[in-house]
């Protein structure tokens, strides 16, 4: 039985741009499973990991993972080039 191909994600520029940017400044973003079912995102900057707080299917997870890529990227870039 073959495994099931995980969701396609719908991705942009804008995705690419803030992924890059994310890991230039030591920040990762990545999936934990729960024993309970389910996901939750991982934020990681400079080594100190926090949780999203948000439960995730595999359904929701891969897009869910390149959203959170583009928020962190659009919050903090913001901030850094604010005067």
């Amino acid at each position: 039985m073959k495994a099931k191909k995980p969701p396609r994600a719908n991705v942009t520029d804008k995705h690419y741009k803030a992924i890059q940017w994310c890991l230039k400044n030591n920040i990762r973003i990545y999936p934990r499973p729960l024993l309970s079912g389910g996901y939750n995102l991982i934020y990681e900057k400079d080594g100190y990991p926090r949780t999203s707080g948000k439960l995730y299917d595999r359904e929701q997870l891969y897009q869910a993972i390149w959203d959170f890529w583009l928020f962190t990227y659009e919050t903090l870039a913001e901030k850094k080039n604010k005067p």
